[in-house]
């Protein structure tokens, strides 16, 4: 996967401009259009956070990422079950 440079050199430089702009604004959201490795979207604090990016190998492993933690939550949701069946 190529990569054009990740922003994690300059995240503590330009999350604080970004969340400031944020809390002036009392925005509910914020869309990072070049999310690449999430760099700057994990830091920043909002209620909504949406990234982006035309990366398809980087897009799919997100995918995968996510359809694995829905995976986990589903058999621990069903392992949950069993021993509460079991209980009562």
């Amino acid at each position: 996967m190529k990569c054009m440079g990740s922003k994690n050199r300059i995240a503590k430089d330009i999350c604080p401009i970004l969340q400031k702009c944020i809390d002036d604004n009392h925005a509910i959201g914020y869309l990072e259009p070049f999310v690449g490795g999430g760099n700057i979207i994990d830091k920043i604090k909002c209620k909504n956070k949406y990234g982006s990016d035309i990366n398809p190998y980087l897009i799919a492993l997100l995918e995968k990422r996510e359809m694995m933690r829905i995976v986990y939550l589903i058999q621990s949701l069903k392992k949950n079950i069993k021993m509460l069946r079991k209980i009562t």
